[in-house]
């Protein structure tokens, strides 16, 4: 047997274009269900999505809770029993809300589904919101609450979304403690009637898809109403202002900064470029903010960017940790690594380092039938193609200095950002 050589790295080559196993889709009592389908996979896991975020609820906080309480016992089983039946199958379940929607998801074993279905059924037909579970809900998600509000990064996000956003629209509104404690199970029961007790918007399901599988996800909803139409809360006219904003935390440790603006969601036709020039300012650890602010600067652990998409709009942003002594510092120096990626066209060298990353980084990222079925459920929730994917590698393999810095220019100015300081507030 040969013994494998270490002293001659392997061979790499660009990659310039790959293929996916796409996802399908097929209708069950009239609920679109869309499928990833892979028979050598053991586990199967189907996602049941909703109008229940932030955006479709009536007061604040009940989305959340309504979703996040439904195995917490129904008019037969008590949360323990529920939990109990789920345990003996292998099952999973897990059950969240965002600001777009709410999902109820279900892991386990394809031989095992028909022993899940009637728990499911269970939690989607007689969900009861028993009032002891509703008081350590509260309870619990209260002592949470008061948790973060200790860590300047959760209160420079919470400030970021409310002047990025406004506060009081749904991507950048708040729960404090006094909307916990309203939340009254009638009104829960009232959005569980609405929302949860009927079919879902759509299913997403991947692993082994089988024609029994196919017959199980029918069981589960058939006893259920049709979905109903849910008014999504009006977004509030709010004009964003590149200000700055001290959130001051007089016993905290190290502030937390966040710089950033509104901006769209990945159905603009920028969104795949502007995700590559993300990628060069503070997308990866060998980023330029990373190498100039920690590396050699030394003035953080960890300085990142971001360019996150909503189902209705969309923001970048920059966040940092740092000491209450060198906050204005490391504001100075993001400020300038926004201007050179205006300024300056970006080398050769670097941007084949960011391509090679970021090729990399990509087509690794669909590894798995779990991940395909979470890229593919992207593309239902924007109404886009697998083109959308596919073409990604072109952006990423021809995009120009020149266009980094026009998109640079046109998106990423410091001056059109506003500025979140959450902390110690040094003199």
């Amino acid at each position: 047997m040969n013994s494998p050589d270490r002293q001659t790295a392997p061979t790499s080559q660009q990659i310039t274009g790959f293929s996916l196993r796409e996802g399908k889709k097929t209708l069950v009592h009239g609920v679109p269900v869309y499928f990833v389908h892979d028979s050598q996979n053991d586990v199967l896991k189907l996602d049941f999505y909703y109008s229940c975020g932030v955006k479709h609820q009536p007061t604040t906080g009940i989305a959340s809770a309504a979703i996040q309480l439904m195995p917490e016992g129904t008019r037969t089983h008590s949360s323990e029993e529920l939990a109990t039946l789920l345990d003996n199958q292998g099952a999973y379940l897990n059950t969240q809300s965002n600001r777009d929607e709410g999902s109820v998801t279900l892991y386990c074993l394809p031989k095992f589904l028909p022993e899940c279905i009637g728990v499911l059924r269970e939690l989607l037909e007689e969900a009861n919101y028993p009032d002891n579970e509703i008081d350590i809900y509260k309870e619990n998600t209260i002592q949470q609450l008061l948790v973060n509000e200790q860590k300047t990064s959760y209160l420079a996000r919470k400030a970021f979304n409310a002047s990025v956003f406004g506060a009081q629209n749904y991507y950048g509104s708040s729960v404090n403690q006094q909307d916990i404690q309203n939340i009254s199970r009638e009104t829960m029961v009232g959005f569980y009637g609405k929302v949860l007790n009927k079919r879902p918007n759509y299913i997403v399901v991947a692993g082994n898809v089988s024609e029994s599988v196919m017959t199980g996800i029918g069981k589960i909803i058939e006893g259920l109403g049709p979905t109903e139409s849910i008014t999504v809360a009006k977004s509030t006219k709010h004009e964003f202002a590149p200000e700055r904003v001290w959130v001051e935390k007089p016993d905290a440790v190290q502030c937390s900064v966040r710089m950033g603006k509104p901006l769209f969601n990945r159905k603009h036709s920028d969104y795949r470029e502007l995700t590559i020039v993300n990628m060069i300012l503070g997308g990866y650890f060998g980023s330029r903010l990373m190498k100039n602010i920690r590396e050699e600067k030394g003035l953080t652990y960890g300085v990142y960017s971001s360019v996150d998409s909503y189902f209705d709009a969309g923001c970048f942003y920059i966040g940092a940790e740092v000491n209450a002594t060198l906050v204005d510092q490391v504001i100075d120096e993001t400020r300038s690594e926004l201007m050179a990626l205006i300024e300056n066209p970006i080398s050769a060298s670097e941007l084949q380092t960011i391509r090679n990353y970021y090729l990399g980084s990509f087509v690794r990222g669909f590894d798995g039938v779990f991940s395909l079925a979470s890229y593919y459920k992207t593309l239902i929730d924007y109404n886009l193609t697998y083109e959308y994917y596919y073409g990604y590698l072109n952006v990423i393999n021809t995009i120009r200095p020149e266009r980094i810095m026009e998109l640079a220019h046109l998106y990423l100015h410091p001056d059109s950002m506003c500025t979140i300081i959450a902390g110690k507030k040094h003199s």
